[in-house]
């Protein structure tokens, strides 16, 4: 049980030391706004599942983080860390 909890918690600390800004020249929080979700959107990919048990579908969107990089580009971002 304690390994579980280590493990969570170096997972936990990796994943937040990763955080990716995107920046441009006369950024507000509305434009990025925008753009960010119209990126997610268009980078994403829709999956539908039926669970045969209880015949309940499950609808989720996976978005391809190299097509959400190209979208933001393209609309004048840079990425930093």
């Amino acid at each position: 049980m304690k390994w579980a909890i280590l493990l969570a918690s170096l997972i936990l600390l990796i994943s937040c030391s990763r955080r990716v800004v995107w920046d441009k020249p006369g950024l507000t929080k509305e434009t990025f706004s925008r753009d960010n979700q119209e990126c997610a959107k268009e980078s994403g990919t829709t999956i539908a599942a039926a669970n045969p048990n209880t015949g309940a579908t499950r609808v989720r969107t996976r978005t391809d983080p190299t097509l959400y990089k190209l979208c933001m580009e393209s609309r004048g971002y840079t990425r930093s860390r």
